[in-house]
């Protein structure tokens, strides 16, 4: 009689969970061995002679999709037998080691959280201070959150989701630390024009309340107080001076250090007038005062010695008091006064003093000869 291998059923399928078992036929009237050409496929027994029922096991397949072996029934002089074993595909998981993390509130700060899953996934905040890396991915990976600084002075929180195809999605919540106090400025030293009504502009971050003042009552500033950051106007009056002038302004909050912005106001045009512009004065020794209007340094002169004046010179405003002789001709007579500054116009005063009277005397008024 000759030799005889036949197996059935040819096709077998098996669940995906670890140990799933299926089982085909032999009829032979010789012997035979068994074999899987898939690792995760065993079969039992493997080898035997006439008819028996063969066990196939499978691994658990933790893949999403359906997988193949193929187990192949052998005897000498007789054609093989194949068995198809198809292993159903595993369902979709997806699950993350840590559903709450705790990070600092200093800028930069990381965590990270483990995803566990047999398929693609794809990883959001909900915050823009919070960014996840890697964004996508698939199978088993560690994501790293990072953050900006805390600029609150309470906790805040984002939520992290992880979202797959065909599973629930795993949401992980993170609280970061409260802020500590702060208060800055954008600038430390502003300069402005010498004119009233002048502005200049310098920004607050902070995350407290804050006050604003400033040292000099030329220069108010807006708001004088607040929360958060904002921008804070200067303002100032017009410099009267010919020299540059400065005032600080101070941002102040209570346990923080309080910081300062020092205001330099260029200097003003230079100005000088004098009044009145002209001065009558009788023949007799006497004094007259003229006003002197100015923001810089002067000085006063005369052209002529018989009118001198007092103070010679002088800085911002003044009064100088003019000094005549007394007139001794019979004509009138005249001088002038010259107040004069660097970068200023000279200014004059025209002092007319009257003729003395006609006088005549002999001496003596009586001769011997």
């Amino acid at each position: 009689m000759a030799d005889t291998l036949s197996v059935s059923p040819s096709t077998l399928n098996i669940a995906a969970a670890k140990g799933s078992t299926a089982t085909f036929a032999i009829k032979a009237n010789t012997s035979w061995s068994v074999s899987s050409n898939q690792t995760w496929l065993t079969v039992s027994p493997e080898s035997g002679t006439g008819n028996d029922t063969i066990t196939v096991t499978g691994a658990m397949n933790s893949l999403t999709s359906e997988r193949t072996a193929l187990v192949t029934v052998s005897s000498t002089d007789v054609s093989s037998q194949i068995v198809t074993v198809i292993q159903a595909a595993a369902p979709k998981t997806l699950t993350v080691t840590q559903t709450n993390l705790d990070v600092s509130a200093i800028e930069g700060s990381t965590a990270s959280f483990t995803i566990v899953s047999n398929t693609s996934w794809v990883v959001t905040s909900d915050k823009n201070w919070l960014t996840v890396s890697p964004a996508s991915g698939s199978g088993n990976k560690a994501v790293t959150i990072k953050v900006e600084a805390n600029p609150l002075l309470t906790t805040r929180s984002a939520v992290v989701t992880v979202s797959a195809s065909g599973v629930d999605s795993k949401t992980v919540t993170i609280i970061q630390a409260a802020g500590e106090p702060a208060l800055f400025v954008s600038a430390t030293n502003l300069s402005i024009a010498s004119e009233s009504g002048s502005t200049a502009t310098f920004n607050i971050s902070s995350n407290v309340s804050w006050s604003v003042t400033s040292d000099q009552t030329w220069v108010t500033v807006s708001p004088v107080s607040g929360k958060g950051n904002d921008t804070i106007s200067i303002t100032v009056e017009e410099n009267p001076l010919a020299v540059e002038r400065t005032a600080v302004v101070t941002v102040s909050s209570p346990g923080i250090a309080s910081k300062t912005v020092q205001i330099t106001q260029i200097t003003g045009p230079a100005t000088l007038s004098v009044t009145p512009s002209g001065l009558s004065l009788s023949a007799d020794t006497g004094t007259v005062t003229i006003n002197v209007v100015s923001n810089i340094n002067w000085m006063v002169s005369s052209n002529q010695t018989w009118l001198t004046a007092t103070p010679s010179s002088g800085v911002g405003d003044g009064i100088v008091t003019l000094i005549a002789e007394e007139n001794q001709t019979v004509t009138e007579r005249k001088a002038t006064i010259t107040v004069s500054a660097n970068n200023a116009a000279s200014q004059t005063v025209t002092v007319t003093q009257a003729a003395g009277e006609a006088t005549l005397t002999v001496s003596p008024s009586i001769l011997e000869i």
